[in-house]
Formats: C-alpha cells, structure tokens, sequence
C-alpha cells in the first residue's frame, strides 16, 4: 500500500539565461510551479506568481520561509515537478496581472493573496495563469508572454529520511526559438533584423529546490 506523506517544497533560486524581450538587467517574468499527479485523483496543484529576476537570477531571502514556501501538500508514491517562467513582461503586463490577477496566483515576493488549484482537464488548464495575464493587458499590450523555459523533474519521497532536507535540482530549456530584434537606420531606412540567441530544446537555465518529507 502506497503511503502518504506531507511534502513541503521550498524555492531557492532560479536561474534562466535567455529572457525574450527586455532581457538585460532587471525583468519581471510569470513563474508557475506544479506538482504533477502528486496523489491520486489529483492531476495538478500549483502556485504562480510574478517575480523580479536580475541578470537573469531570482533568490528569495534564504531567511525566509514565506518567500521560499512553494508548497506543503501530501503526496504519494511517484509524481512530477513542473516550473514555467515566461518571458519578460511589460510595465503593462507587470502591473495589470498584479493589479487584476487577484486570487488565481499568490506572489513569490513575500504577500500569500491567495491559490490556485487545478482540476483534471491538464492539457486545457497548464497555461491558464498566462491566459489570464494576457485577458488583462490593454490593446497595446494584449499578447500572451510566452514562455522561456520550462522544466520537469520526476521524484520519488517514500524513502527520503523525515525532515532532513533534500536539494533537487531542476533543469530548464526553451520551449521555442527565442530572438531579438534590433533596427538602425540604413541609408535614410529604418531597417530590422532578427538574431536567433537559443534554438526550441537547447537549455535555458536550472531552478534548485529544497524539499522536506514529514510523515
């Protein structure tokens, strides 16, 4: 018989190389972690928030519990852990999905506004938080942010010692071709050009997690 333990999952950093638009310095992205299948009946449980990432890194205070906490939930036997950051967001996009978004994501900045949890219906409901965000930017604005990196890693806790921490590291590629465009004027000409920075499936980043069993 399978038994259930209590999973507590906490973020320690994140790090995604290549950002899309406006990738240099100091960006705001959407991240989405998921437990996939983390007990029976239940396809999903998952947290997504906005988050400041510089340089390409997010480190929540490593003092801090609330900061780090992605998840304290049971599981049981083999299940899947999922992260998704989106590209880098517009002051649009930045402030609306904070401002709008309300109970469908909680923050990674330290403020728990509230949850999200999905049903069955998986291959409908993964990408509703970015749904969501792109509902809520202006016509200027409307498009959904794509996502940058994703990554999944499967785990197995049934013999993981109690309460002593365990590091998993997560690695990230990209879902897509991610480019840059820059234009200068030619000859009177505004002229564009498009440089492709990381190809669909190379790598992109890695994220490092702590996890605790209590049982």
């Amino acid at each position: 018989m399978i038994k259930r333990r209590i999973l507590e999952l906490l973020l320690d950093n994140l790090h995604v190389p290549q950002r899309g638009r406006n990738g240099s310095g100091e960006t705001r992205h959407m991240l989405r972690v998921s437990l996939v299948w983390p007990r029976m009946a239940i396809a999903h449980k998952t947290s997504a928030g906005v988050i400041i990432m510089r340089d390409g890194v997010y480190r929540p205070d490593p003092d801090s519990w609330t900061q780090r906490a992605l998840f304290k939930e049971a599981v049981e036997g083999p299940f899947g852990v999922r992260i998704e950051v989106s590209e880098a967001l517009s002051e649009t996009q930045w402030s609306e999905s904070l401002a709008r978004l309300g109970n469908a994501v909680w923050t990674l900045a330290g403020a728990q506004i509230g949850d999200f949890a999905e049903g069955p219906l998986t291959s409908l409901l993964w990408r509703t938080p970015f749904d969501a965000l792109a509902r809520t930017t202006t016509a200027a604005a409307k498009n959904e942010p794509r996502l940058v990196a994703f990554g999944t890693l499967d785990v197995q806790c049934d013999q993981w010692p109690a309460l002593e921490g365990k590091r998993l590291m997560l690695s990230m590629c990209a879902p897509q071709d991610i480019s840059r465009v820059s234009r200068r004027r030619v000859g009177g000409k505004l002229q564009s050009r498009r440089t492709t920075l990381i190809q669909r499936g190379d790598a992109n980043g890695q994220a490092e997690l702590l996890a605790r069993v209590y049982r």
